[in-house]
């Protein structure tokens, strides 16, 4: 019994229940960070130069073109949107790697629990209904599996 507190008072127990509880809203940032993503991209490709390759210049060393400089923040900022929509897919598949490796009931108490958008829903009471065991139980369940997912996570 005193082996159960400890681990609900665990820090790993704590951030694996922390990611069950964020992964849907990791997958909306995703979907949104693509929408970003994609406006970034179509306002690049409005973004055009002059050359003078006819024209006779001198030779400088000055790179201060700004269009030159707006390139480089657009490059920058399409490269740090992409780099948050894969970090944030990589947490996606991690739970989804060790959410597959849990059994039926596993399974209903995590989508009650951790996944469901109304809060009634995703008591104890209810989750008992829906599995079949008391809210007890149930709690005992959900230890067991954050035990069993939470160094993958």
């Amino acid at each position: 019994m005193e082996d159960k507190k400890k681990g609900k008072g665990d820090k790993q127990f704590k951030k694996a229940e922390r990611k069950l509880y964020d992964y849907k809203g990791l997958k909306a940032d995703v979907e949104c960070l693509e929408y970003e993503l994609l406006i970034l991209k179509d306002e690049y490709n409005g973004c055009k130069a002059i050359t003078y390759t006819s024209e006779t210049t001198g030779v400088t060393n000055n790179i201060t073109d700004t269009v030159y400089e707006e390139l480089i923040r657009k490059e920058k900022d399409i490269l740090d949107k992409t780099k948050k929509i894969n970090k944030k897919k990589i947490q996606i598949k991690k739970v989804e790697a060790a959410i597959s490796l849990l059994d039926e009931t596993e399974k209903k108490i995590v989508e009650a629990r951790y996944f469901s958008n109304d809060r009634r829903k995703n008591n104890w009471n209810h989750i008992a209904k829906l599995t079949g065991y008391c809210d007890r139980q149930c709690v005992n369940i959900r230890d067991n599996l954050i035990e069993k997912i939470k160094n993958r996570l």
